[in-house]
């Protein structure tokens, strides 16, 4: 981009957004930079208006720290979280957990995901329920999982088959996803699937992959003999709920692209 450019984009541009560029040298070509300063000695402001734009820039700058740093939080208690899980679900322990255990654990792993997504997700399921009532195929299947949730927690929490394949299908499911997403993002592509993007929302890579080991475990976890034995179910659907979970979320991706 040449001079002329410069100066005619920036006579768009608010006062704070010029003094940003200025601020910020290293981060900008020399010639935009010099473009902004001729930009704001054309403008001739009075020292009020230089002092108010100021204001609202470091206002700018504190709400983007804030949310970079709500950003580092979440994925700081996202990966102890993370590691919490994959040493509860990890197959290699000490002292094996009895089965008994190992139920209550992913009934009460699975219900306070439940309320997590709840809690996060309220506003956009207030405004779709109250203010759009024009449903998609994309937003049916983000619901969808709200339904699975509690239902599959609670129906396996009471031994009963259902509620394994249901947190099967989900466990599966969502280890692809975290793969899928996080390869999306590399390659700076978007799903257009709120199942997906709701789901895993876009964060640093490392949350797709501690996302991809806990529900990798978790499925692991569903398919051990004991457990299985305790919900009936046989190898062979065991397998083929993975791969429904598994189908369904290449379908998500590849259907919504």
């Amino acid at each position: 981009m040449n001079e002329n450019n410069f100066t005619e984009l920036y006579k768009t541009w608010t006062i704070d957004k010029l003094l940003d560029i200025i601020d910020n040298p290293n981060d900008y070509q020399s010639l935009a930079v010099e473009s902004a300063k001729l930009e704001l000695e054309r403008r001739q402001l009075t020292k009020e208006e230089l002092e108010t734009a100021q204001a609202v820039q470091k206002e700018k700058q504190r709400e983007k720290a804030d949310k970079s740093q709500n950003t580092k939080d979440i994925e700081d208690k996202f990966k102890s979280i993370g590691l919490s899980v994959v040493d509860k679900l990890n197959p290699i322990q000490k002292e094996t957990p009895t089965t008994d255990k190992q139920i209550k654990f992913i009934s009460f792993f699975v219900g306070g995901l439940f309320l997590f997504q709840l809690f996060k997700e309220f506003n956009t399921l207030t405004y779709f329920f109250v203010y759009d009532g024009n449903w998609d195929m994309s937003m049916l299947s983000y619901l969808l999982f709200f339904f699975i949730l509690p239902t599959g927690g609670i129906s396996f929490w009471l031994r009963k088959t259902f509620g394994w394949m249901l947190l099967t299908f989900y466990f599966s499911y969502t280890t692809i996803a975290a793969i899928l997403l996080l390869s999306s993002q590399l390659n700076t592509e978007k799903t257009n699937s709120v199942a997906l993007d709701k789901l895993l929302p876009t964060f640093s890579p490392m949350i797709y992959i501690g996302a991809f080991i806990i529900y990798g475990f978790a499925t692991i976890s569903m398919s051990r003999e004991n457990i299985r034995e305790i919900y009936k179910i046989e190898r062979q659907r065991m397998l083929l709920i993975i791969t429904l979970g598994t189908l369904y979320a290449l379908f998500m991706k590849f259907y919504f692209n």
